[in-house]
């Protein structure tokens, strides 16, 4: 981990607030750059540019990852990953080469399913939990502390949504790399 960087694309300020609690506790400090980019559509195209440009570079900045946190909303996981990233993606093949320093992270329904979890309470990934912390978004500090910590020893005390497990195993492949 010493010396890598990373740039996060993401929806909207919560996306964005969890995600610079969970890199921070992560021991990233300013190793890190996140862009808010507003709906998914638009994160999906900038995500493409990304992974070209992260090809490119691969030699002359072996230290850079990319990280990617979207809502899955309604879609399955595995159709999701396929959309951003199959065989059908514009970005298939460039992708293959990269893919070993890209995370996904896909929260079903959305990432106020994982904060809702974190703090302690049951969910599914079906229902639209609401934005609790709206204007308040850096109030999920103590729900990424908390997935820091069940991301490391990989304990939760319940059983957490599928696509959490799933960006923790993400997470980790990518630090490893």
């Amino acid at each position: 981990m010493p010396g890598l960087q990373l740039i996060v694309l993401c929806e909207d300020k919560q996306h964005g607030a969890f995600a610079s609690r969970f890199l921070k506790m992560r021991g990233f400090e300013r190793r890190f750059r996140i862009e808010k980019i507003g709906d998914r559509p638009a994160v999906f195209r900038r995500f493409e540019q990304e992974v070209r440009t992260l090809r490119a570079m691969r030699n002359r900045r072996p230290s850079l990852r990319l990280v990617v946190l979207v809502d899955a909303d309604n879609e399955e996981l595995d159709v999701l990953h396929r959309e951003l990233v199959g065989p059908k993606s514009p970005i298939a093949s460039e992708f293959r080469e990269v893919e070993n320093i890209v995370a996904l992270f896909l929260p079903k329904r959305n990432i106020e399913t994982w904060i809702r979890f974190l703090e302690g309470s049951p969910v599914d990934e079906s229902t639209p939990y609401p934005k609790e912390h709206k204007g308040r978004e850096r109030k999920c500090a103590e729900a990424a502390r908390t997935l820091v910590r069940h991301c490391q020893s990989e304990k939760f005390p319940s059983p957490p949504p599928s696509s959490l497990t799933r960006a923790c195993d993400e997470f980790d492949r990518v630090l490893r790399t």
